[in-house]
């Protein structure tokens, strides 16, 4: 009798046990706009990427590629977000451990933001692929999985 094997790269990967792991600031389009990639992973307890454990200024790096299962394009041209990756106070695994955000959005002046009732939209290690999606398009804010 033959043994089968199974390719684990073949397995597709559910878009309901995808969690966000990674937001990566890839730059400003032509017309200004924020460009982000959301790196998403069915395996976030043991995603751990390269230099997590050093301050974010000093580089850090996503995931490996085997624990990366989706990239969702992200443009936003009504909200601007500040990322972990170019915190110089923060670690990747501050945010693993859920001391503070992947990334939230940019505030100038956080009186004026109280005064319209409005809660900062915010991305956390380890959100659903669905609860993210909810959010961008909540916000009007563009994206591409």
């Amino acid at each position: 009798m033959e043994k089968e094997y199974i390719n684990i790269e073949s397995i597709k990967v559910q878009e309901e046990d995808l969690k966000l792991v990674f937001i990566n600031p890839v730059g400003e389009t032509h017309n200004g706009s924020q460009k982000l990639e959301f790196i998403f992973s069915n395996n976030p307890d043991d995603c751990i990427g390269p230099q997590w454990e050093d301050v974010c200024d000093l580089g850090v790096y996503p995931p490996r590629k085997g624990f990366i299962k989706k990239v969702m394009e992200v443009t936003s041209d009504s909200i601007e977000f500040d990322c972990i990756v170019d915190s110089s106070e923060f670690r990747m695994l501050d945010a693993v451990f859920g001391v503070v955000a992947l990334a939230w959005e940019y505030v100038e002046d956080y009186r004026k933001m109280s005064s319209l009732n409005k809660s900062l939209v915010v991305f956390r290690y380890g959100d659903s692929y669905y609860d993210v999606r909810e959010v961008l398009r909540n916000n009007d804010i563009k994206f591409e999985d």
